[in-house]
């Protein structure tokens, strides 16, 4: 079943759901056909494994959804499809997601994951949010939208370290950044 759903094989996939295979079937990682449908952009097959009554919310070893490996994926229709099934992007490895994103100045993947329903406040293991990395590493426009996005972005979230994303931008001497969030 999980590699129908890879290929994009909806009659493969549809047989072997009417011939009795939990369509919650998981490998080794504990990935479904969801999850890797989701990844590799077939629509058809996502419709298909939530109609037939996919778990949205199943979670791989990881902790992964099948909508974290589509906005991963840059796959937007099985994104609305998902979020529509109720499928939601949770968990530390959403804030990790963010905080590499900002780190990267990648305004396109934050702006995916805050559509998505992340929240932009959510910290990492070390307390840091997507503002702390986007300060230290003079990530500008990744800056400038978090302080501008509505709900608003905490200007002031304090790490692990008791650091503030103002902190970090001094720290690395990022003018600039440390001036916009004065």
């Amino acid at each position: 079943l999980l590699t129908y759903a890879y290929e994009g094989n909806l009659e493969g996939t549809k047989r072997l759901i009417s011939n009795g295979v939990s369509v919650n079937a998981e490998d080794y990682d504990r990935r479904t056909s969801l999850h890797l449908a989701s990844c590799e952009g077939h629509l058809h097959i996502v419709q298909f494994l939530l109609e037939s009554k996919a778990d949205p919310s199943s979670k791989d070893r990881f902790g992964g959804t099948a909508l974290q490996d589509a906005i991963r994926h840059g796959k937007m229709s099985v994104q609305t499809c998902l979020k529509e099934h109720g499928s939601r992007v949770v968990g530390i490895d959403t804030a990790i997601m963010m905080c590499e994103a900002a780190g990267r100045g990648d305004l396109s993947t934050i702006q995916t994951l805050l559509s998505n329903g992340v929240n932009p406040n959510l910290p990492d293991y070390d307390g840091r949010t997507a503002l702390h990395l986007a300060a230290s590493n003079n990530a500008i426009q990744v800056l400038d939208f978090l302080l501008h996005f509505e709900p608003k972005v905490d200007p002031n979230p304090i790490d692990i370290t008791g650091g503030t994303p103002l902190d970090d931008a001094i720290r690395h001497g990022n003018e600039v950044a440390a001036k916009m969030l004065e």
